[in-house]
């Protein structure tokens, strides 16, 4: 929890934002009015290269509702699906929209279109694909409010809306630990 010359970690090498409710995706007919955004994801799939070297895949990604399992619940979770070779171990890797290294210079009139914050996460792997000729689905718990559970609303401005929001209010709420006084928001870990 040090700092370095003042600063944290993602002030010094740079750090990735993060949106809630389907930032960048789109619907349109040339995808047959299906809500796509381009994602890149990351993870360690322990079926590729025994899960030891980071591994990335990019391509459309669609919003999609998955049936609840729980019958107390009355409707079904909004989530983005991927088709990607990741397997068991990318489980908590970002999901990225806008991921690049360095932000193109754009010539003769070309602009980058309906474009969000650069490298924002939207989302971690969660679950899809076990075997290792499986269909290749992988799926994200996007970061929102479902509005098929309006019991849990749980926004904060600052923060975000649904779950993403009560992640961190929860996190910036604790104790900072590391010989830190007061909790993570006092010692200005949230920002």
């Amino acid at each position: 929890m040090n700092k370095r010359d003042g600063k944290h970690i993602g002030q010094v090498v740079g750090q990735l934002a993060y949106g809630w409710n389907s930032v960048q995706f789109i619907s349109s007919a040339k995808t047959g009015n299906r809500a796509t955004a381009a994602v890149s994801t990351l993870g360690y799939p322990g079926l590729l290269d025994g899960g030891l070297i980071l591994q990335r895949t990019d391509g459309p990604s669609y919003l999609i509702k998955v049936p609840c399992p729980d019958p107390q619940d009355n409707g079904d979770a909004l989530n983005i699906w991927q088709g990607s070779n990741f397997t068991p171990g990318s489980s908590g890797g970002p999901w990225i929209v806008n991921f690049s290294s360095v932000s193109p210079v754009f010539s003769e009139g070309a602009n980058a279109g309906k474009q969000s914050t650069p490298r924002t996460v939207i989302g971690v792997t969660s679950w899809g694909s076990e075997g290792p000729n499986a269909i290749k689905d992988n799926y994200s718990s996007r970061f929102g409010q479902n509005a098929e559970y309006p019991q849990a609303k749980y926004d904060n401005p600052s923060r975000g809306a649904g779950n993403i929001a009560a992640l961190l209010t929860t996190l910036c709420n604790s104790a900072a630990g590391g010989g830190l006084a007061g909790s993570y928001e006092a010692n200005g870990w949230c920002n």
